[in-house]
């Protein structure tokens, strides 16, 4: 019988420490379509900017994932940070379409690279059986950013009246990343050195094709797009909703939704791994649905605000439920990439969004955006069906 292992180990929190600190080159952008209407490029632009860099990794990922295992991931890491590093800095000087272009793809690729070679060196600290609360403290780390880097960078705009100063600012939180690895690195050694070959091999195009083709896997990818590409929506047009409502910092609505999500995580996770999760998942789309439609329908940010207390409770069930989820249906070796995949619905949600929210905002209202947004996200659970039946008998 497999020794159970604890969650909370040192390494485990070094690697969430990681996780909050690269997740919060990402959390500054929420400011990023009011950052784009400074500067002289044409608004038909906006859309497809805002989206580059997760088409990018849309992209990308299924190619450069099999390849990152626990052996080489700590090396990626390091060299795709700095390349995150560089790019951030690039954002302060591209003030044209051409050079936005450009800085915005590096930092796709580089994002793609670093965040798959995180995501394939985390399958090793979690313990199968405590998978949705492992998750849960994962994605409480990736995003706590969304708390506190808007907050921060609302205050540093007040101050400095610049953008560039929040490309900076992001910049600075990634200089601890390396230092915290090789600490994580060398304690692991140890570790990875007993693990089976077949834990460190990677994983054939084959055997993604195969992965993919499982109904259950693919029907999970899928809600999973439509639940990232409401959530984009929210993230990139919240600020404008404030701005209409009267005000013009949604530091508190981020504050807010994101400490009851991080409670409920925290007070609750190790629940998630108890109940029936494909129910419990079910059930918190449909709140959080419901939740979209309420945001957009706000007319006082004392609204708003209540209505951020129940979106992070929704948010708070739903994200780990989806890692947890990915987790429990997957074979052994395909932990890796299925959570990867999960990123990569991520990319295309946070391509897709944008790209749709900017046509129902040329073409209709605020409301009319939150409405779409709830009403996919509750019509996505159509296909909950192929999710839930088991693949096959023996698994």
């Amino acid at each position: 019988m497999e020794e159970k292992r604890p969650i909370l180990t040192k390494g485990f929190i070094c690697l969430n420490v990681i996780y909050f600190l690269i997740f919060s080159n990402l959390a500054i952008f929420f400011n990023y379509y009011n950052y784009l209407e400074t500067l002289p490029i044409d608004p038909k632009w906006f859309g497809f900017l805002m989206g580059l860099d997760a088409l990018i990794a849309l992209i990308l990922r299924p190619f450069v994932s099999p390849f990152f295992t626990e052996r080489n991931a700590p090396a990626t890491i390091l060299w795709g940070t700095g390349l995150v590093f560089f790019s951030l800095l690039g954002y302060t000087v591209a003030h044209t379409l051409v050079p936005m272009l450009i800085i915005r793809g590096i930092h796709g690729v580089s994002i793609v690279i670093l965040s798959s070679a995180l995501t394939a060196y985390t399958v090793s600290f979690i313990p199968p059986e405590r998978s949705a609360q492992a998750f849960g403290i994962i994605s409480v780390s990736f995003l706590l950013p969304y708390t506190v880097v808007p907050f921060a960078v609302e205050f540093i705009l007040s101050c400095l009246k610049r953008y560039e100063f929040m490309f900076i600012f992001a910049c600075i939180l990634m200089l601890p990343v390396f230092p915290i690895l090789f600490y994580i690195h060398k304690r692991s050694n140890q570790r990875s050195q007993g693990l089976g070959k077949e834990k460190k091999d990677m994983v054939s195009f084959g055997d993604m094709i195969t992965n993919i083709r499982d109904g259950r896997v693919a029907s999970l990818l899928f809600i999973s797009v439509i639940t990232f590409v409401s959530f984009s929506a929210l993230y990139y047009f919240l600020k404008s909703l404030a701005i209409k409502i009267g005000a013009s910092d949604t530091g508190y609505f981020f504050t807010i939704y994101s400490i009851t999500m991080i409670f409920v995580r925290v007070m609750a996770g190790h629940f998630f791994d108890k109940v029936n999760k494909f129910l419990l998942f079910s059930l918190s789309t449909v709140f959080t649905g419901i939740c979209y439609i309420l945001i957009g329908r706000a007319d006082s940010m004392g609204l708003l605000y209540i209505y951020a207390l129940f979106f992070g409770i929704g948010i708070g069930v739903l994200f780990p439920l989806i890692n947890g989820i990915a987790f429990d249906i997957s074979d052994a070796k395909m932990r890796g990439v299925n959570l990867n995949l999960i990123i990569e619905t991520r990319d295309l949600g946070f391509f897709i969004g944008p790209v749709i929210s900017a046509y129902i905002m040329k073409h209709y209202d605020l409301k009319t955006l939150f409405l779409f947004c709830g009403i996919i996200s509750i019509i996505s659970l159509c296909i909950m069906p192929f999710l839930v039946k088991d693949k096959n008998p023996e698994k």
